[in-house]
């Protein structure tokens, strides 16, 4: 607090100043100052909040890292796909209700959150983890800043929540609009006759993510 010229400082022109190179989820004081002949003279002090990068984690839970977005339902969200070492990696790409890759998909008319033969989420990494219902999924639509990123060069959606903590969900590269994640959520008959096998899908597109269903056989992957 109270920096001075003694501190770090950097010279702006015309009134402005870029500050780059600042750590993540860091407090800064910040004030300018105006030297002359006569002395030093400082302006009101500034204090700010650097966002949390997408390494960042709040914690573990059986060795995988979770991260709270600030979200109204209080769901913490994992900080890389099933089957990824990394924000930026894509994964394992599962069919709706099989556990392993290239398994067969679930037939059933039942949200598969949680359930252990099913949830690929649960099954792979423990008790805690699931697969996100679709509702979920529009939470961090409605409540988090959505926009299209470069990680490492990966093409990706941002989601920024209000506390300042982001996850990154890669997506294809030139075929974004097949892009997509699982949801644990079956389609109901309402949309279509052949409900049993569709179910709903985070979907990502040049306009930007919404969900719909899609076959239960194709392969998406799974963010728990």
């Amino acid at each position: 607090q109270n920096p001075t010229i003694n501190d770090n400082y950097k010279e702006g022109y015309y009134g402005s100043c870029i500050i780059y190179d600042l750590s993540p989820n860091t407090t800064y004081y910040v004030r300018a100052c105006a030297t002359n002949v006569v002395g030093t003279s400082y302006g009101e002090e500034i204090c700010f909040t650097t966002r949390k990068d997408f390494g960042y984690s709040d914690g573990e839970i059986n060795g995988h890292a979770y991260v709270d977005l600030g979200l109204s339902s209080g769901l913490k969200w994992a900080t890389c796909n099933l089957g990824a070492n990394s924000c930026e990696e894509r994964g394992v790409a599962y069919r709706w209700g099989s556990i392993t890759e290239n398994g067969e998909y679930y037939s059933e008319m039942e949200d598969i959150s949680g359930n252990i033969q099913y949830d690929a989420a649960t099954s792979n990494w423990g008790a805690s983890w699931r697969m996100p219902s679709e509702s979920e999924f529009k939470e961090l639509i409605d409540e988090c800043e959505c926009s299209l990123v470069f990680e490492n060069g990966i093409k990706g959606y941002k989601f920024a929540g209000v506390n300042g903590a982001s996850i990154f969900l890669p997506v294809n590269e030139g075929i974004m609009d097949l892009s997509c994640y699982w949801t644990s959520t079956p389609a109901d008959k309402k949309y279509m006759d052949s409900y049993l096998k569709e179910a709903f899908v985070l979907r990502f597109t040049s306009n930007g993510p919404y969900t719909l269903y899609y076959n239960k056989y194709f392969g998406y992957n799974v963010r728990p």
